[in-house]
């Protein structure tokens, strides 16, 4: 068995896995209710985003952390561009939260650098 890491940058928050509402149904579920909010980053992005990018486990072997929001761009871009699309990745990340919370978020989003554990 071996352990594989990725670092990633996501617009968002880190939520504990209990504060979730539902959630062990809703992982079952594959988040399913966040297939739209995929599609919307995946236009943003310009790359195909998983519903998984949008809400996953931060170390899987030890932890119960998840990070919700949306994952940065890749690629380079002029600084003024850049803010432009911050803000539209701000706006999408707080209705990622806002769908997995089912609640309106009280701070952030954050620029969250970060390792996936799998």
């Amino acid at each position: 068995m071996s352990v594989e890491y990725e670092s990633k940058l996501t617009v968002g928050w880190r939520v504990e896995q209990d504060d979730i509402p539902d959630f062990e149904e809703r992982w079952e579920a594959e988040w399913l209710e966040l297939m739209d909010l995929a599609h919307e980053a995946s236009r943003l992005l310009g790359k195909h985003t998983y519903v998984e990018d949008l809400c996953g486990v931060e170390n899987a072997w030890c932890g119960d952390t998840q990070i919700v929001g949306v994952p940065m761009f890749d690629h380079e871009m002029l600084i003024d561009g850049f803010l432009d699309e911050m803000d539209k990745l701000a706006d999408l990340a707080t209705d990622v939260y806002r769908q997995v919370m089912r609640k309106e978020p009280e701070d952030g989003p954050y620029l969250i650098s970060w390792t996936q554990v799998w």
